[in-house]
């Protein structure tokens, strides 16, 4: 009897060390399944952090993009702005300078006209036209005014060309006769006069 207990007992502690040895198995197992388990977590976690960082840097550069993309086309509005505004005024002035020789030449042709036609009724009296004295004189002199207004004339159109290359301008301001200015514009065209045609000049003054 006292042997089938002392067996019995060994096959208890058999049991035992086998329970204990499977418990050990069990442990090891679900230790390791526990470190599967967190290293699938912690390469998840990296996973998710990889592509939360990838989406979050191509949010970023898809925004500045967009800013950089924004500034640039907002440069190119001020720049074609600037040179429509350019051209505008490069065609204005263009248009500007072709009134301007349109209106000088006239103005040339005035006094030039004058100075013309009195030479050649100077010229004609030579050949034995009857002219007085007094008719002469008055025909040199205005000659000798539209010869000061062309050359006045001219003096402009330099003195205009030179601050248009970036000479400086000097006013000078003085005082004149101005119903001397108007007769002498009247008798530098009054020789053009047809016939029956009265030329006058009336002021106030």
């Amino acid at each position: 009897k006292s042997k089938l207990e002392l067996d019995n007992k060994e096959l208890s502690i058999q049991h035992l060390r086998a329970v204990v040895k499977e418990r050990e198995s069990e442990k090891k197992l679900h230790n390791a399944e526990m470190s599967r388990l967190q290293t699938l977590t912690r390469t998840r976690t990296t996973i998710v952090v990889a592509v939360f960082i990838a989406v979050l840097l191509i949010i970023i550069g898809l925004v500045s993009y967009l800013l950089l993309r924004r500034r640039a086309m907002r440069m190119l509005r001020q720049k074609n702005d600037e040179l429509t505004q350019a051209l505008r005024r490069a065609e204005e002035s263009e248009r500007t300078k072709m009134r301007f020789l349109q209106n000088m030449s006239h103005e040339i042709r005035t006094p030039l006209n004058a100075i013309v036609g009195f030479s050649q009724m100077l010229a004609h009296q030579q050949q034995g036209d009857d002219l007085s004295q007094d008719q002469r004189e008055e025909f040199v002199e205005l000659i000798d005014e539209n010869t000061e207004t062309l050359t006045t004339l001219i003096d402009d159109i330099l003195l205009l060309s030179a601050i248009e290359n970036g000479s400086a301008m000097k006013i000078r301001l003085s005082q004149c006769l101005v119903n001397a200015v108007c007769h002498r514009a009247l008798s530098s065209v009054k020789h053009r006069c047809p016939e029956g045609v009265r030329l006058y000049y009336t002021t106030e003054v």
